[in-house]
């Protein structure tokens, strides 16, 4: 008996079992997307919950970023910063950095803080100003507040974002990274206002 229709028959069958488990999945999250932004006040728009939530413009989507063992997915939480960051700010998670995009990387500055310095890479396109910003106690408290063992914090684009790797379904862990970068994001704005030169 020729078994290639045997081979043929068992492909098929496996390949449309994965087929019905990546549709099933993509179903539950977008259920369980949909149920997380009724609970958050906010709108569920395909794969992406957006709105405004404790007076800031936040966005919740799945993302694919860089990491040191390559590309991810990610569940990332970001909420818009309320006033203009240095230009070009950017503090990159430490973990997601390897050491050749360390070494590339122009516009660096190290904070004081050996915290600061174990979560995150400091740029900007104005190093004195980005370095004025993260030397004041509030600033540093508000980045670290984004850092868990569950998830990095990163800033740039004028957001503080959090990501945690994967999908993340728990409306308790959204809700409290929500709530860490809206408060990130207005402290990050009222140390820069304050520090801002005609201030």
């Amino acid at each position: 008996m020729d078994p290639a229709p045997l081979i043929v028959i068992a492909a098929v069958a496996i390949f449309s079992v994965a087929i019905f488990q990546v549709y099933s999945q993509g179903q539950k999250r977008q259920s369980t997307w949909k149920t997380l932004a009724e609970q958050l006040g906010l709108t569920h728009e395909g794969s992406v919950i957006r709105g405004e939530y404790a007076g800031l413009r936040v966005r919740i989507a799945m993302e694919t970023h860089r990491n040191p063992d390559g590309y991810g997915q990610f569940c990332v939480v970001r909420a818009e910063v309320p006033a203009k960051l240095p230009e070009g700010f950017v503090a990159a998670p430490r973990r997601w950095t390897t050491g050749l995009d360390r070494m590339l990387a122009d516009n660096t500055f190290t904070p004081t803080d050996p915290a600061l310095k174990e979560c995150y890479i400091f740029q900007s396109d104005r190093p004195q100003e980005g370095q004025a910003l993260v030397e004041e106690p509030q600033a540093q408290q508000a980045l670290l507040s984004l850092y868990n063992p569950k998830r990095v914090g990163f800033v740039e684009k004028n957001r503080a974002h959090v990501a945690y790797f994967g999908f993340s379904d728990d409306a308790q862990e959204i809700r409290g990274a929500l709530e860490d970068v809206t408060k990130a994001a207005r402290t990050l704005a009222a140390v820069r206002e304050r520090l801002a030169p005609g201030a």
